[in-house]
């Protein structure tokens, strides 16, 4: 964690204006890439979303499906929540790109020389298309064991690394509370701002809890999933802590009455 450790010394657990200082580092690290990669200008909006999708997706693969799990699963509770479609509409697209951030993360695991050598493929890649040929290192984000401590903190950076990743996407500045209170819990010990109740924004309450459910039961290199039964009794034992009361209590029963579609 070549990053922490040069802004911080020696491996620590950062307090929170840490924490903003190096997630604001990580971005402009990232700009800074896509500047090297598109050297006659970064592209904008639509473009730039497009962009980060598909770096998600060849970078962190895991993290890419995960977010699209999430995405179809938050989509059933809504619907049963009874959310309009514009509702529904800012919590996929808040599911899908929540975990943004974690491009940055993977950057920031490469050397400068391989930094280098992956905008120089981009370039070449065109249209992206062909970037899935690229083999990157995952030194944190598939890494098949649990993280240290100071691994940990430095995931936890990834909602405010991906919220201003995404600010300069204007069509996507209605979602940027979600992406950033994702990690936020109902009893205020969550991350990076602490909110608790009612503070949490709605679209990011209901994440936090289809993020967890799919965290269990889906696919992660260093532990095996349980059961959907088995996470849905874990999320209705953290109602009212960890989660929103209400909404763990709805999806809970969703997942034990098997109304809870996962995709692949």
């Amino acid at each position: 964690m070549r990053l922490l450790k040069s802004m911080t010394g020696e491996p620590t657990l950062p307090p929170r204006s840490i924490m903003w200082a190096l997630a604001e580092r990580m971005t402009q690290m990232t700009f800074s890439w896509l500047e090297q990669a598109f050297p006659n200008g970064v592209p904008q909006q639509g473009r730039l979303l497009h962009i980060f999708r598909i770096a998600l997706q060849q970078m962190c693969p895991l993290h890419f499906s995960h977010c699209e799990r999430v995405a179809d699963m938050a989509l059933q509770l809504a619907r049963e929540l009874g959310l309009n479609q514009e509702e529904r509409k800012q919590l996929r697209q808040s599911a899908e790109h929540k975990d943004m951030g974690m491009i940055a993360l993977q950057l920031s695991a490469l050397t400068a020389e391989d930094q280098e050598l992956l905008a120089g493929l981009l370039i070449d890649a065109g249209d992206l298309h062909d970037i899935g040929k690229l083999a990157l290192p995952a030194e944190i984000l598939d890494c098949p064991r649990t993280l240290t401590n100071e691994e940990f903190e430095l995931v936890k950076l990834h909602p405010l690394v991906g919220e201003a990743l995404l600010s300069s996407i204007e069509e996507l500045e209605l979602i940027l509370p979600a992406v950033r209170g994702h990690h936020e819990r109902w009893d205020g010990r969550g991350y990076p701002d602490g909110l608790a109740g009612d503070d949490i924004p709605l679209a990011a309450r209901i994440i936090s809890i289809v993020d967890s459910f799919d965290a269990m039961t889906g696919p992660r290199p260093y532990r095996e999933s349980i059961s959907p039964r088995d996470a849905g009794l874990e999320i209705l034992k953290n109602a009212g802590s960890q989660f929103d009361p209400e909404l763990a209590q709805i999806f809970g029963d969703m997942v034990l009455d098997g109304l809870v579609s996962q995709a692949a």
